[in-house]
């Protein structure tokens, strides 16, 4: 929004290159969008139920993600309430817009962002073709770069983003049995993940001992760099571990101060090939933005010669605890009391 683009639902809303997204028909429960012989959905056969037919009272069932197991819960249709809405169904097709190109395209450039004329006569394209939403107070500052200066955050693109969409895939019972994942080898990783706290040691911090789809942003970090490598082994089918190993190493190689400078090609040929393989693994349906981005983020490694943790948001959050609890007194004028009371501070210990 800051940029003055499109938000990343958009067709052309790439901050780095021109590539255009593909609206395609999916599912809201598919998992693979190409997949013609979908299983049928356990709410059809409710009714075929025993012991419920002439009982007036709707039976639902519900899936425990945790240990696959199907319980059955029974409630009166007088204790619903009734709504003269239709509700939709999750079954229904709904158009998204994903982006399915394995390459960067034609790069964008800080010239363009900063030329307001350029902006302008953007706006007039259609929408597909559209970039820009308008103009930003940002163009004011002189010598800023729109585009090659403004990094990618890791934390949210690849931790919070691509770790938690993995995960969230593994252990959803749908989406589990299509990508042909035992429940029984779920249930081994989080044994692993349980046992193997005992061994790691305290600088680690915060680490998953099980499956989640919710986790912190520290805890994906562990996981994708350290644990994961490690409990999914022999547990997931080969070709979606050996896709896993490759976000994996390559963003070791980010996160390391000399490997980010020395081996950057490396890293970028294995974010290239971990995209290409997720779609091919996980369909059309899946290729978001966040997918889109792990083609761009070795540029900024290069760029920046630096490691991923320091052009991170990791850096900032470590800082909001306390700035919540000894700056900020209200919800109102945040910024005007972070400042007041950061020079009363810097008063108080010069």
């Amino acid at each position: 929004m800051m940029l003055g683009i499109k938000y990343p639902t958009g067709y052309s809303c790439c901050s780095r290159c021109k590539v255009k997204g593909t609206r395609i028909q999916v599912s809201d429960d598919a998992i693979v969008e190409e997949s013609s012989d979908s299983d049928t959905s356990t709410s059809t056969a409710n009714s075929n139920m025993p012991g419920t037919s002439g009982m007036g009272i709707n039976v639902r069932t519900a899936r425990s993600y945790k240990t696959g197991r199907t319980r059955n819960r029974r409630i009166p249709i007088r204790c619903q309430k009734k709504s003269n809405h239709k509700k939709k169904r999750t079954s229904e097709k709904t158009t998204v817009v994903r982006f399915l190109d394995h390459e960067p395209c034609e790069p964008r450039t800080d010239a363009e962002a900063l030329d307001r004329n350029f902006r302008l006569n953007d706006m007039e394209k259609p929408s597909t073709e559209r970039h820009f939403t308008g103009t930003t107070p940002l163009m004011k500052i002189d010598g800023i770069q729109l585009v090659s200066r403004t990094p990618l955050d890791y934390m949210h693109l690849i931790c919070l983003g691509v770790v938690r969409t993995l995960v969230s895939l593994w252990i959803t019972p749908e989406s589990r049995d299509k990508l042909k994942i035992q429940r029984e080898s779920i249930e081994n990783i989080n044994k692993k993940s349980s046992d193997i706290q005992n061994s790691i040691p305290l600088p680690f911090g915060n680490t998953p001992n099980e499956l989640k789809a919710n986790w912190k942003a520290t805890q994906a970090r562990a996981f994708l760099l350290y644990l994961g490598p490690v409990v999914l082994k022999e547990e997931l089918p080969f070709i979606i571990y050996d896709n896993f190993m490759k976000l994996s190493k390559a963003i070791r190689i980010g996160c390391s101060p000399k490997l980010c400078k020395s081996h950057v090609s490396l890293m970028r040929q294995l974010l290239r090939e971990f995209v290409s393989e997720y779609h091919a693994i996980y369909g059309n349906s899946r290729m978001v933005y966040n997918i889109h981005n792990c083609l761009h983020l070795a540029d900024d490694v290069e760029l920046y010669a630096a490691a991923l943790d320091i052009i991170s948001n990791f850096v900032y959050e470590n800082h909001i605890f306390h700035m919540k609890t000894y700056y900020l007194k209200s919800s109102t004028f945040p910024a005007a009391q972070t400042f007041k009371r950061d020079r009363k501070r810097s008063d108080l210990f010069s």
